[in-house]
């Protein structure tokens, strides 16, 4: 069954207290009036709804099918409230439920009220599975937007502090040993560094014999384990053979990105 939004909205709307929380407060008084309550709305609700006849004064006999009812409801239903249970025969009258709830020569039931209580439960779970989804896809994409305004304010940060740092070493030229390798890509994308293809590529060249003399250099020191030699040695043959590797490319980056900034320094 498709649910329209106006239904969608009426269940939510009446979707507040329950007769549950009467029943779970103890006290005897409000539970006394709730049943009360529940059997002339019950009455009103099957004169309404269903074609059922009860009069103004019940008999024994429909005073034990309301209270039958009444007690059905509180024992499997007790999670709805009255205007939840109203809604539910409206819901039905309508023929938006495959139910028959027109009763048999005016006789109401435990049986129709459980058809229709049912198959507003299935309804209402329905419906709040979706509200549910869609909140909780809203929260992510809130989430999502405030990460992305942190991560750009972050990074509106850490540009204006590498450029300072960069103007800094510039104007001072004091060149720190070590120049974080991150700089390049920020540098270079601000236009503060502008290197063309040519000189790009001897740059490149030069981090990649850095890189092999720093893997060398690792391979004969005497600290090094079997194990990470065993990796050098294979890293080493990549790079005779004019072949490389993901590790490999991630220290070429590494070192060409460090050297572009110590070059537009000389």
């Amino acid at each position: 069954m498709q649910v329209q939004n106006s239904l969608i909205q009426s269940i939510l709307n009446l979707r507040s207290s329950s007769l549950r929380d009467v029943l779970k407060s103890n006290d005897e008084q409000k539970i006394k009036e709730q049943y009360r309550t529940l059997n002339i709305a019950l009455v009103i609700i099957a004169n309404t709804y269903t074609g059922a006849n009860f009069g103004t004064k019940l008999n024994e006999i429909d005073k034990n099918i309301i209270k039958s009812c009444a007690d059905f409801i509180l024992e499997f239903h007790s999670g709805l409230n009255m205007k939840e249970i109203e809604q539910a025969f409206k819901i039905a009258a309508s023929g938006k439920f495959d139910i028959n709830i027109e009763t048999y020569f005016g006789k109401f039931n435990v049986n129709i009220l459980g058809k229709v209580l049912k198959a507003y439960q299935r309804l209402r779970s329905k419906i709040i599975v979706q509200i549910e989804e869609a909140e909780k896809k809203e929260q992510q994409k809130l989430k999502q937007e405030q990460d992305k305004e942190k991560i750009e304010k972050l990074n509106a940060e850490t540009r204006s502090y590498v450029i300072d740092q960069y103007k800094q070493i510039q104007e001072s030229g004091n060149i720190p040993d070590n120049i974080p390798a991150y700089w390049a890509k920020i540098l270079v994308e601000q236009g503060i560094i502008d290197f063309n293809q040519r000189n790009k590529n001897l740059i490149y060249d030069e981090a990649k014999s850095n890189v092999k003399k720093m893997l060398s250099k690792k391979l004969a020191a005497p600290k090094t384990k079997t194990i990470d030699k065993i990796n050098i040695r294979r890293q080493l043959k990549l790079l005779y053979d004019e072949k490389s590797n993901i590790d490999l490319d991630a220290m070429f980056l590494n070192e060409y990105s460090k050297l572009i900034v110590l070059k537009s320094l000389e």
